[in-house]
């Protein structure tokens, strides 16, 4: 029962947050098919790069000494790992740039890259992307510098609180979880859309229900 309630939990997050939009503190509204191609994710960038293996001295609060990780991440815990079977990772977002992030690894995958997605949590705990995948390989102990690109149309005003982090070759199932209404609308009914909304909320379901079933990713809130 616990699992069923768990899977559940994150089913309904999902179901929220591929329904409809929610940018920065305004009312939900509908998602618009521009916002996406009806096919596949967004073209993923590479920006990352190398700040050393296994040399980092990090600090959280109560600890002695200082951080060497430079401004903006003097509060930054990179020992405090999260971990999915395909990979695990600490993660930190700098303090003074929304789009910064240091990323340290805890397994290396030198072929199949993890990849990023900054996105916008809100209270209620549902989030929406605001831009494109970033990805990267990596050696365990690798302690990565990182840019996080918010350059969604429509969304260059929303706080990037919070990313989505899977293999790069999950990103095409999570991208069909978030636009399964509009891609379906535009598939079967683009002139009168409130005639297969029920329909799209159904195929919705089980494209989301598919992504999650499938596991391997962490929705990990930011600040």
């Amino acid at each position: 029962m616990g699992q069923f309630f768990k899977v559940s939990l994150v089913l309904a997050t999902l179901f929220s947050l591929a329904s409809c939009d929610a940018p920065s503190g305004g009312r939900a509204r509908s998602r618009t098919l521009a916002n996406m191609s009806a096919s596949s994710a967004p073209a993923s960038g590479n920006n990352f790069s190398s700040s050393g293996t296994g040399t980092t001295t990090d600090t959280t609060s109560g600890s002695s000494g200082s951080s060497n990780l430079g401004a903006g991440y003097e509060s930054c815990n990179l020992s405090s790992f999260k971990t999915v079977a395909a990979f695990s990772l600490a993660i930190c977002q700098s303090t003074q740039d929304e789009t910064k992030i240091k990323v340290k690894f805890a397994n290396t995958d030198l072929t199949n890259a993890t990849c990023f997605v900054p996105t916008y949590k809100s209270t209620d705990g549902s989030s929406i992307y605001v831009g494109q995948a970033q990805c990267s390989t990596h050696s365990a102990n690798q302690v990565l510098d990182g840019t996080l690109v918010k350059n969604r149309p429509g969304y260059s005003q929303a706080i990037i609180n919070g990313v989505m982090i899977m293999k790069q070759a999950r990103l095409n199932d999570y991208f069909a979880c978030m636009d399964a209404i509009p891609n379906f609308i535009a598939n079967n009914c683009p002139a009168n859309p409130s005639m297969c909304s029920s329909a799209a909320a159904s195929f919705r379901d089980s494209v989301c229900s598919y992504f999650v079933s499938q596991g391997n990713y962490l929705d990990v809130k930011l600040k």
